[in-house]
């Protein structure tokens, strides 16, 4: 996958263009905001504390790397030039080279819109193209918009996991994991 490849402009029901694409590393400003805008916002994700600009950095060079090699599948949406929401499929290895684990993150403003659908559902037309048979993922078990989402979209429950991750407010929450054949 290239790039900063444009893929569609998408236009939400009030009017507002996106532009949905692959990453590149020129949005290194933008995905430092976002992602530490959603650690302030305490959403739940696996990151509970902001992120160096370091650290982001290498993170975007690997998924940029990763796509170059045909190991992730990535797509964002951008608006007036922000990072606005990020999906990705990456490839697992070896035995389970045909598995791949899906990650999402969706602005605040942006959600319940039908991106995080939008988003989900073009991966898994790639993913599916590209020879992926199974798609994984974890949700924490508060995360009944995501879970729902999921659901829609063919995902099914594989198990859990009792109290693995910490909240500032619902306190200790499970992981669910989640599967769907392609």
């Amino acid at each position: 996958m290239e790039a900063g490849k444009f893929i569609e402009e998408y236009i939400l029901k009030d009017g507002r263009k996106l532009i949905i694409r692959t990453p590149q590393l020129g949005d290194i400003d933008n995905y430092f905001l976002f992602i530490n805008n959603l650690i302030d916002e305490d959403v739940p994700l696996l990151l509970d504390e902001k992120v160096s600009y370091t650290s982001e950095l290498y993170w975007i060079y690997n998924k940029i790397l990763n796509m170059f090699e045909g190991r992730e599948i990535a797509i964002c949406i951008e608006y007036n030039g922000k990072i606005v929401a990020d999906a990705a499929i990456t490839q697992s290895i070896g035995r389970e080279k045909h598995v791949g684990s899906l990650g999402i993150a969706i602005a605040k403003e942006f959600r319940n819109m039908g991106l995080g659908y939008k988003l989900i559902s073009m991966l898994l037309e790639y993913a599916k193209s590209s020879g992926f048979k199974i798609i994984k993922l974890t949700v924490y078990s508060n995360n009944g918009a995501g879970i729902h989402l999921y659901e829609k979209l063919g995902f099914k429950e594989a198990g859990r996991i009792p109290k693995v991750a910490l909240f500032k407010k619902e306190g200790f929450v499970d992981v669910i994991t989640m599967y769907k054949e392609l």
